[in-house]
């Protein structure tokens, strides 16, 4: 069975990942800005607020890619959880899964949240 992701799970990873990258959307915005006054900032301005989306594109795409493709026994769980039409619930159900076996690992009870 081929997964699919989905496609307002894939929005708001492109959406994370472009706010991720505000170290090059802040002076862009900023030179857009001076660009109503000097011309280059607009283009510059524009340069890097593209640079970022393209980044933030080929990052959810290789995520996306990874979701829909893997193999991977420890991964597969996630990718099913991720690329299912429940996807907010199966994920939230993996992660709190992952966090109740990494207490039995360390020794932990399932109520004892601060390890004391």
């Amino acid at each position: 069975m081929k997964r699919h992701y989905n496609w307002k799970l894939f929005l708001i990873g492109f959406l994370m990942n472009t706010f991720r990258l505000f170290f090059i959307v802040i002076p862009a915005l900023i030179l857009l800005v001076v660009g109503i006054w000097v011309l280059p900032c607009l283009y510059i301005g524009f340069a890097l607020l593209a640079i970022a989306l393209i980044i933030a594109l080929v990052q959810q795409l290789a995520i996306k890619h990874t979701a829909e493709t893997t193999d991977d026994p420890k991964l597969v769980p996630l990718a099913e959880a991720v690329c299912s039409d429940d996807w907010k619930e199966r994920t939230i159900e993996w992660t709190n899964q992952k966090i109740q076996e990494q207490k039995e690992k360390d020794g932990r009870g399932p109520d004892d949240a601060d390890g004391q």
